[in-house]
């Protein structure tokens, strides 16, 4: 009971029938109507499907798709609740997942941020891709996403340090940005504000010395906490931000939230 609870509460995991959306899932919502054009009539592999809500989506375009997320939680429930002739689910880790298939197109959305050894993933992404297929990750921008301090992540990119970790494995690499109207600047804005707030209050900083679980319990129940905050805001504004809110563009767009790497041709 106590873990379901810790799965329904986590930051780091969204529920599309959850009555408390952020902006967030909106925000996903665009990087996975993105990935679409790329997923049609293709054999998908999504790497950490989540509750998947995006695997289904892009189901309804491609050949098959495969989606696998080391929650055991979250393949059960999504096995139970998304059907599709052409979806199925697996519990693995991508590193351990063992298969013969080669798949046209890899997907990984807000997953390259939470691998300890990230290359493990990228050599797997290259034994299972066709050569020349597709890898489509998003991942948080450094530059302007850091200062939260996200206990799950273990490292942040910025659009430099992506190009030249996937430039070792693909011939072409391409970045985008996503970001936002002025209604999500202004969320953006708030949100960083009050994240900052709540850290002054750590003066010495000695959340530093705080074991890895118990700084991303805190984080998941502020996140949790803030996610009525949000409602409360939008009712205000008798606005809610969407997925039409968000925007895709090339990396030299001005503070995008986070980074798209398209990468095709394997080396």
């Amino acid at each position: 009971m106590f873990r379901k609870l810790l799965h329904e509460i986590s930051a780091e995991r969204m529920d599309a029938e959850n009555p408390l959306l952020p902006p967030f899932f909106y925000q996903q919502q665009k990087a996975y109507s993105f990935c679409m054009k790329f997923a049609k009539d293709k054999d998908v592999l999504e790497v950490g499907s989540g509750s998947g809500y995006g695997t289904y989506r892009l189901a309804k375009v491609a050949s098959n798709i495969l989606g696998i997320d080391s929650s055991e939680l979250a393949v059960n429930k999504s096995k139970e609740k998304y059907k599709a002739d052409n979806l199925n689910f697996i519990w693995s880790k991508i590193e351990d997942y063992r298969t013969k298939q080669e798949f046209d197109v890899v997907i990984a959305l807000q997953v390259l941020e939470h691998l300890e050894k990230p290359e493990l993933f990228l050599r797997k992404v290259a034994a299972i891709l066709k050569k020349e297929g597709l890898l489509l990750i998003t991942t948080p921008n450094s530059q302007t996403q850091s200062y939260n301090e996200n206990p799950y992540h273990y490292k942040e990119y910025s659009f430099g340090e992506l190009r030249n970790f996937f430039s070792k494995y693909f011939r072409e690499v391409n970045l985008y940005g996503i970001s936002g109207n002025s209604e999500v600047r202004n969320f953006e804005r708030a949100r960083k504000d009050h994240v900052l707030s709540l850290l002054s209050g750590d003066r010495f900083k000695l959340r530093r010395f705080l074991p890895r679980k118990i700084k991303q319990l805190a984080f998941d129940l502020i996140a949790y906490l803030n996610r009525f905050l949000y409602q409360q805001r939008d009712r205000r504004l008798n606005r809610e931000i969407l997925e039409d809110d968000y925007k895709i563009a090339k990396e030299n767009e001005p503070n995008p939230i986070d980074i798209i790497a398209v990468c095709r041709h394997l080396r």
